[in-house]
């Protein structure tokens, strides 16, 4: 049964693979701002990082600098590999396509007047400024991303009152789906291009709503 969406007082949005088609442009330049390191702790490393949808890129350069390469400068390299990462990735987030049936879901929902966020891992600043030449940052009350955690954002978008006991969040990635159950806000698990590979059957077990194209969730 799909979750009716006209019910809610609002609807949060992850962003990478649930508004823009962008999870494999984001995987593929993890792999290529690394590509000189050993072919094999890269490889784990991507495969890592599919795995924890959400998590902001600085935190995952750590992770690859301090605990898998093990190098004294791992800041100064997690921050060389930060910015080489967002100037590989802002061009494609121009111009990738958006996740099937997203543009005609908001045009519903802002249609209905329901306030919409976005809670995304992605870089606030680039997410901001990618949405700004889309023309979506006008159809978001607010867009939070990282330096901030998506848990302190998600505190955020609740103290601003778009988090509320009758909140849907859309997100395509096991975080998400934390986040959505500690927040009391129901789940739509999007599968279109999730690399979570439970995600759906987590959902479905959940009681939770599984869509593969957001033109599913209309009618609202």
């Amino acid at each position: 049964m799909t979750l009716d969406l006209a019910s809610c007082r609002s609807v949060v949005f992850d962003c990478d693979g649930v508004i823009l088609q962008s999870n494999s442009l984001k995987s593929d330049a993890f792999g290529a701002v690394l590509q000189e390191h050993d072919a094999k702790l890269v490889a784990a490393f991507v495969d890592w990082h599919k795995r924890t949808g959400g998590v902001s890129r600085f935190e995952k350069f750590t992770v690859f600098f301090r605990d898998m390469l093990q190098v004294a400068d791992w800041r100064a390299r997690a921050d060389r590999a930060c910015d080489a990462f967002g100037e590989r990735v802002f061009e494609g987030l121009q111009t990738c396509p958006y996740v099937p049936g997203f543009e005609r879901l908001i045009q519903a929902l802002r249609a209905r007047d329901i306030p919409l966020a976005v809670n995304t891992g992605g870089a606030e600043v680039e997410i901001r400024e990618v949405f700004r030449r889309r023309g979506l940052l006008d159809d978001f009350e607010l867009v939070l991303g990282s330096p901030q955690t998506k848990h302190d954002n998600m505190k955020a978008l609740r103290d601003a009152g778009l988090v509320t006991g009758a909140t849907a969040y859309l997100g395509d990635s096991e975080l998400d789906y934390d986040l959505a159950r500690e927040f009391a806000m129901a789940f739509i698990y999007v599968a279109h291009e999730s690399e979570w590979s439970d995600g759906a059957e987590t959902t479905r077990n959940a009681g939770g709503t599984v869509v593969q194209d957001l033109g599913a969730l209309i009618p609202l």
